[in-house]
């Protein structure tokens, strides 16, 4: 947003004033709280089995005696998908207020239904004062326990509803709320209930410490110090401070998480949220026991924004709700996650931009043929067509196996497996262009692979729900041996331009790159006719999470980005060398870690610094090693030179 404030309508302002005063008079100083007049300030929405926005709605009974029950939302066109994700959400209110029912929550709910698309389980638990910390989370915890009992019992629950693809997600206090029964479920074993990811959106977490931003923003925003107070007093057990672990999940008395299979977690921030300092803690206690965390900052929002539909934050969360949980920044990731199933495909789209190749050799000659008329529009031989297709295969073989991979390993292990191929690229480039190595090449070798080593194995990485042991194997090893094809692929490129009987120049580059991809591309595409992955290509692009459009969106892109990267290797290699070229990848790595931290504040790890700083220690000392090696050989010309002009100095003494 441009605007440093929300963009709050007349309409929700006075809605937000009338709440705000409605609560605070009904919250008592004695930690009571006046139940009728809190209820005023619920706007209540009915069940409607009636599609509203597409989605159904349904409320069932698991516990009367203690009034617990959820709201079911299913989307109307469920029995279209193969299979839906479950979304158990769990509503804010500061353990005091609200339910399912709530307006705003059931409007949230029902969009996150039809936007994913899911099965939402909105859960309704008891409130505080009456009923205190742990009962909420008994609660939600329950309700996880009676859908993982039998689905088959629960009205209107979808038959395509995958319980081993479920997502636990709620917003302030049923963020934190969420994040304990997520701990339990770690403690637990489940019959079909396998839990895939956390999303809390400005979770409750506090402490006896004052933070600077509760400090800061304390009395000046819609959710008040005082009131996180009360509420806090309302909610812990009798006789317990704020450092206990229901509220300091990673203060002094907290259980240690690194032990326990906690899922990847997505936590949202407001930049104007007297919260936030706590949230940002609870990330960074995440990250320190290993746990796979994303935190995702708006910057001009306050405590509560989910609330408010005209603002642009409240649409930008649902795409971080799908997008964000499981993934890293991969693109064929991406593809993947959201109804993508064509290996075949997603290999072919490693190559599939090559036509850019030709827009780009069109611009050169252009130019070239302004400066000379007689300009050749191209450079290569039919030995070096054949070279290059060669090459071209083994990049298509390269391209299906790491595809093959991605689907079916974890992201940080992929990226362990990856960090393999500049050791590979070295040994090639031995065998193959008989690469010399140096003790500061031999060196860079060493750092950077040990750097991009320890990057990996900071993050925990287990089999993926759903994957067979079999498959996780097979991936392990396709991407070891893609990477290793990859390490071919590069020296092998260096060949080319050596053997050329021409001056090797950066459009025969480009030649050589058109002639590669199409190549590695034509061979996906056999790949995909004779498997008859294309036959299923326009009922996945219907039924993709994200839409038709980001269907093609994310293909294009992903089409694009290899592209380019698949030229920079291929420049480089142009440039300097294979090894080179081998070295820059492996220096890239880190570089996207730091990339995360100016771009979305995530915090600078131990193990960042020290992979990032082995790093550069390689790529400096593989520098400085040529450089030393190129004053070298200017001394050893410059004493040739020498030693030329001496001889015919007295060669021409002799003849006078």
């Amino acid at each position: 947003m441009s605007s440093n404030s929300e963009a709050l309508s007349l309409k929700s302002k006075l809605q937000w004033a009338a709440h705000s005063l409605i609560s605070g008079a009904a919250c008592r100083r004695d930690g009571t709280v006046n139940r009728r007049l809190l209820n005023i300030a619920d706007i209540k929405s009915r069940p409607s089995a009636t599609p509203i926005g597409g989605v159904k709605s349904f409320d069932h009974t698991v516990d009367a005696s203690r009034e617990l029950w959820f709201r079911l939302f299913v989307p109307v066109d469920a029995e279209s998908h193969s299979s839906l994700p479950v979304l158990i959400y769990f509503h804010g209110g500061g353990f005091v207020s609200f339910s399912p029912s709530t307006k705003p929550f059931d409007t949230l709910c029902r969009r996150l239904a039809a936007g994913i698309p899911a099965v939402v389980v909105s859960v309704n638990y008891r409130h505080s004062p009456e009923h205190r910390c742990p009962s909420q989370y008994d609660d939600g915890f329950d309700v996880v326990k009676f859908i993982d009992g039998d689905k088959d019992r629960i009205d209107s629950f979808p038959a395509n509803a995958d319980l081993s693809r479920c997502f636990l997600a709620g917003d302030s206090a049923g963020g934190n709320l969420a994040h304990h029964v997520a701990l339990r479920v770690a403690e637990s074993e489940f019959k079909a209930v396998r839990i895939r990811g956390l999303v809390a959106i400005q979770p409750f977490f506090g402490g006896e410490e004052r933070t600077d931003s509760e400090l800061r923003l304390g009395k000046t925003t819609r959710l008040t110090l005082e009131r996180t107070d009360f509420y806090w007093k309302a909610f812990l057990p009798e006789g317990s401070d704020r450092d206990d672990p229901a509220s300091n999940v990673f203060g002094p008395k907290s259980k240690d998480l690194s032990g326990l299979k906690f899922p990847p977690t997505l936590v949202v921030v407001g930049g104007k949220d007297l919260l936030q300092d706590w949230q940002r803690r609870y990330c960074d206690g995440l990250k320190r026991s290993g746990k796979e965390v994303e935190l995702v900052e708006y910057p001009n929002v306050q405590h509560g924004f989910y609330s408010s539909p005209e603002l642009p934050e409240y649409s930008m969360l649902y795409m971080h709700h799908y997008v964000g949980i499981t993934a890293g920044p991969l693109v064929m990731r991406l593809y993947y996650l959201h109804g993508g199933k064509s290996i075949w495909l997603s290999a072919s789209l490693e190559t599939g931009g090559w036509p850019l190749m030709i827009l780009l050799l069109v611009v050169s000659f252009i130019r070239r043929r302004a400066d000379d008329p007689a300009a050749k529009l191209l450079f290569m031989k039919p030995s070096m067509v054949l070279s290059a297709g060669a090459v071209g295969i083994i990049a298509g073989l390269a391209d299906y196996l790491y595809a093959f991979g991605v689907k079916h390993i974890p992201l940080s292990t992929t990226s362990l497996i990856l960090a393999t191929q500049l050791a590979f690229t070295a040994g090639f480039a031995f065998l193959i262009v008989r690469q010399k190595f140096t003790a500061y090449s031999i060196n860079a070798v060493a750092l950077l692979t040990f750097g991009a080593v320890i990057l990996a194995l900071h993050v925990s990485s287990d089999r993926p729900i759903g994957t067979s042991r079999t498959f996780y194997y097979l991936g392990f090893f396709a991407t070891l041996a893609s990477s290793a094809l990859f390490a071919v692929m590069l020296p092998l490129i260096e060949l080319i331009y050596k053997r050329s009987k021409h001056a090797v120049t950066f459009p025969l580059v480009m030649e050589i790159q058109l002639v590669l991809s199409f190549t590695a591309t034509a061979l996906c595409t056999v790949g995909i006719i004779i498997s008859g992955d294309h036959k299923t290509y326009a009922t996945e692009m219907r039924e993709y999470q994200l839409g038709v459009g980001m269907y093609i969106a994310v293909l294009t892109f992903s089409a694009v980005v290899w592209q380019f990267f698949y030229l920079g290797a291929a420049g480089v290699i142009y440039y300097g060398s294979s090894l080179l070229s081998g070295i820059i990848i492996a220096l890239a790595l880190p570089v996207t870690e730091i990339l995360a931290v100016i771009f979305y504040r995530e915090k600078f790890q131990v193990e960042k610094a020290l992979s990032l700083g082995l790093s550069l220690w390689g790529f400096l000392s593989y520098f400085y090693g040529e450089a030393r090696e190129r004053t070298k050989q200017k001394k050893r010309e410059q004493m040739r030179q020498k030693s030329s002009l001496g001889y015919a100095s007295k060669s021409q003494h002799g003849i006078c």
